[in-house]
Order: C-alpha cells, then sequence, then structure tokens
C-alpha cells in the first residue's frame, strides 16, 4: 500500500546501483557482506524481511517468467510486485541450494547496460567464490567428514 502511495505521488524509485546505494546506504552495506560471505542467509534474509522492496526484484530478474520473453527494461523488472510462480521458485530453489553465487552474477549480467564495470566485477568473483566453495565442499567430502 505504501508503495502505491509513494508511486501516486510521483517519487521515482532507485534507476541504478549508486542511487540504490545513497537512498538505502545501511541495507547495501549488510547486502554486500551478507551476499559475499554467507549468501543462503542472506537471501533467506531478504526473503524473510525485505520481501517486496529486494526479494521479488531480484527473483523476476534471475527467474524471468517465459511469457516475458521479450527484451524488457531492467526497470520494469525491478517495478514488477507479482508473486513468483511456481516454475520461478522451483528454478530459484535449485539454484540456491548448488550454486548461489550463481544467482547474484545472473542479477550482475541482467545490470551490464547500466554498470558495465560493476558487473563484470561481480561476475568474475561470483565465479570465483563459486569455485571457493566446492573445493571446500570437495575437500570436506575427500576427507570422509561427509561419507
Amino acid at each position: 500500500m505504501e508503495l502505491e502511495r509513494v508511486k501516486a505521488l510521483g517519487v521515482k524509485p532507485p534507476q541504478n546501483l549508486w542511487e540504490y546505494k545513497a537512498v538505502n546506504p545501511g541495507r547495501s552495506l549488510f547486502l554486500l557482506y551478507a551476499l559475499k560471505s554467507s549468501p543462503r542467509l542472506g537471501l533467506l534474509y531478504l526473503y524473510l524481511f525485505d520481501y517486496t522492496d529486494t526479494f521479488l526484484p531480484f527473483i523476476h530478474t534471475i527467474c524471468p517468467l517465459q511469457e516475458d520473453s521479450s527484451e524488457e527494461d531492467i526497470i520494469a523488472k525491478l517495478l514488477d510486485l507479482r508473486e513468483p510462480t511456481w516454475k520461478q521458485w522451483r528454478e530459484f530453489l535449485v539454484k540456491y541450494s548448488f550454486l548461489p553465487y550463481q544467482l547474484i552474477a545472473e542479477f550482475a549480467w541482467d545490470w551490464l547496460e547500466v554498470h558495465y564495470w560493476t558487473s563484470r566485477f561481480l561476475i568474475v568473483n561470483a565465479m570465483l567464490l563459486s569455485v571457493l566453495e566446492l573445493f571446500s565442499f570437495w575437500r570436506i567430502w575427500s576427507r570422509s567428514e561427509l561419507k
């Protein structure tokens, strides 16, 4: 209801990363550290406590509806507040469980035309963190701690 009131007043939401950081400095800092050190817990926090403002745009960006296959503007995806479908949830939960850093890389990929270098840095960082997580899991498995 509050979002509808803000839209009616004509206040535009942040259009890029730097505007979002200026409007929400505390949340931005939290997301920076939470999604880097423990992405699963960070995304769980977004789902539980910041569902409408952050989680819904995130899931609609990384798991788009198939009917939206036309080239949709990234800002339109961020303003999409529809509930995710079961297919979107299924795709999200598989990636959330096995490759959580890929979710961040996919989100950054959609922002390439707006933030070229920042998105590239995030994508490479997510790839390296995924490799580190796989090596950690392999090390635990090879020591027979998980068997």
